[in-house]
């Protein structure tokens, strides 16, 4: 699905009049439809009644509806402004909203409003830099195509089933490069999205673990196989939601929650509950955040606890999972690629050289992101393995130049694909460093 389809969400009419809840519950009244757990709504009855309380199917087996659904519906008659983000919404074909996606797509297009006035007061100096203004500013969407990317390139390598059977990897993997780490215990797997934003990481974790490893999804929460959290509350609300709905559309009534970090240093604070545990595998798009845009006593923080990482919360994110990563564990991230070429990195660089295998990496530069114009963030996706095998050669993309970034890695996969062992690597990234 191609969201910049979707760019003229940015200007709905009267969105500015519209709190978010009831944006954000119209929009999961929409998708339950679509989903076929609600049943078909008429929306044109809708815009000028209210709905009955029966209109919920059987409230003792969707207990958690109401956690979701707060009263928009319900409660009142819809204003001018309402009746047009429910058309906004209907305007959105059925087949792109059936996107688990979409929600934080939708979700992204409101905090934008948000963002585009902190990142002007940033401009004028006026930026205060508090934690309301870190969660607006922080959030980039990922693309799908990235995201299956990493969960396919650090996840595989926890099923004998796939590494012994290729065709089932090449039947629904179409981001695997396969590389000869070894074979995981899938028997233990715990995976941590540290920075879940609006869940789009978790979705593809679970589809993949119930695919190819654990099989039954009870077992993967039951076990807590997946730790998810988020300092924002709201995308720790969006992600409840779409984990809650895959599960009822496997028939499991299940409602996970994420954990709330309760500061701005999120998963960088060492002393946070979820840092408390090792971890097989961290997946995640930390936050981007440099550090003169951090408050003082988050940059103090960083630069007494996390001192290699401490220039930005994206490679703060990167070291602080090396210290909760188990042994062989995967780190599998896109960051920032400051880190690849500034000195203030150097003994990061040195750190991931002589600790870690570079599985893979796609050098992705500017334009990323559908949702950040211009060369405001260049990114680069890796997954990196804890440990060292003897001349284990990466595999490398490089899509800096790019303007289609998903459709070049596939040309990249089977043309131009870079091996390197992780000293090449560093080798070239010196060149890099002194061409820029």
């Amino acid at each position: 699905m191609d969201f910049r389809k979707l760019k003229s969400i940015g200007n709905w009419a009267n969105l500015n009049s519209i709190d978010y809840q009831t944006y954000m519950e119209c929009i999961k009244f929409r998708f339950l439809e679509i989903k076929e757990i609600f049943p078909e709504i008429d929306w044109e009855l809708f815009k000028t009644h209210t709905l009955s309380e029966s209109f919920i199917p059987d409230r003792a087996k969707y207990k958690y509806a109401d956690k979701f659904l707060t009263g928009f519906a319900f409660a009142k008659e819809k204003s001018a402004a309402e009746v047009e983000l429910i058309n906004q919404i209907l305007s959105i074909s059925t087949l792109d909203f059936r996107e688990y996606e979409i929600i934080g797509w939708l979700h992204q297009n409101y905090y934008n409003l948000d963002k585009k006035d902190v990142d002007k007061k940033r401009r004028e100096g006026k930026a205060t830099n508090e934690q309301s203004e870190l969660e607006k500013t922080s959030q980039i969407f990922t693309p799908k195509w990235i995201v299956e990317y990493l969960v396919q390139n650090s996840l595989t390598y926890y099923s004998r089933e796939l590494m012994e059977d290729y065709s089932q990897i090449l039947d629904y993997c179409d981001y695997f490069t396969p590389n000869a780490v070894g074979i995981k215990d899938s028997n233990s797997i715990k995976v941590l999205e540290p920075c879940c934003g609006c869940g789009m990481f978790i979705i593809q974790i679970l589809d993949f673990l119930q695919r190819f490893i654990v099989k039954d999804i009870r077992r993967i929460w039951n076990e807590n196989m997946i730790v998810y959290a988020d300092l924002d509350p709201k995308v720790i609300d969006v992600t409840d939601f779409i984990c809650y709905v895959y599960n009822l559309t496997r028939n499991f009534d299940y409602q996970p929650h994420g954990f709330l970090y309760q500061n701005e240093l999120g998963f960088m604070d060492c002393d946070c509950e979820i840092c408390k545990d090792k971890y097989d595998v961290i997946l995640t798009n930390p936050p981007y955040v440099g550090n003169k845009n951090l408050p003082k006593e988050t940059r103090e923080y960083l630069k007494k606890n996390l001192p290699l990482g401490k220039a930005d919360l994206c490679t703060a994110a990167m070291e602080q999972s090396m210290k909760i990563l188990k042994p062989n564990g995967m780190i599998s991230m896109v960051t920032s690629d400051s880190w690849m070429f500034l000195s203030s990195f150097e003994k990061l660089r040195e750190k991931i050289i002589d600790g870690y295998d570079i599985i893979t990496m796609a050098h992705l530069g500017a334009g990323a992101f559908q949702n950040v114009q211009g060369s405001v963030v260049r990114a680069t996706a890796f997954v990196l393995q804890e440990g060292r095998i003897e001349n284990l050669n990466g595999h490398y993309f490089r899509l800096v130049d790019s303007k289609n970034k998903e459709k070049d890695f596939f040309v990249c996969h089977f043309d131009d694909v870079k091996f390197l062992t992780s000293e090449e690597f560093c080798d070239i990234i010196n060149i890099e460093k002194e061409k820029r």
